[in-house]
């Protein structure tokens, strides 16, 4: 019974402080009832680290204190948000580094800032894959259209 409440303790504690490092790096209030713009991305922000950990949409909103429809709706919307809004990717990138730096704190300042560096380069490329997917695909259906275009010029 003690394991599983040091558990269920250990559990509190590592989304409080995730809470913590989203709010100090977007400056918002990530448990505030409003739908202001910063404090919804600071959300999409924290529900996408608290995914990162290993939960469930359902217990990612029990720790929002929203709705499973809002979480849901924060873990679609920040890949959208990732792609497209530079602030937003780089207040993202801000908090998984110091959540990487706050896993590895107890370890010598460089180990933490290598996997910091590391883990943001990875974001980084894993945007660029993304960016680089949608204009071949952007490339590949312009070239079709170019060549039923031309198809329908020849019999024209």
């Amino acid at each position: 019974m003690e394991s599983k409440q040091n558990s269920f303790m250990e559990e509190r504690k590592k989304i409080e402080n995730l809470r913590n490092i989203v709010e100090l790096v977007t400056g918002e209030r990530i448990l505030s009832v409003t739908r202001y713009r910063g404090e919804v991305e600071a959300r999409m922000i924290f529900a996408s680290l608290l995914k990162d950990t290993g939960m469930h949409v359902e217990s990612i909103a029990l720790s929002m204190k929203k709705s499973r429809y809002a979480a849901e709706y924060y873990l679609k919307k920040f890949e959208d948000m990732v792609e497209l809004d530079s602030k937003f990717r780089s207040l993202y990138l801000k908090c998984k580094e110091m959540v990487v730096m706050n896993k590895f704190k107890d370890e010598p300042v460089d180990s933490y800032n290598i996997v910091g560096r590391l883990v943001q380069e990875n974001e980084a490329l894993k945007q660029e894959l993304r960016l680089l997917k949608g204009r071949l695909y952007n490339f590949i259906t312009e070239k079709e259209w170019i060549e039923e275009s031309k198809k329908k010029e020849q019999q024209g």
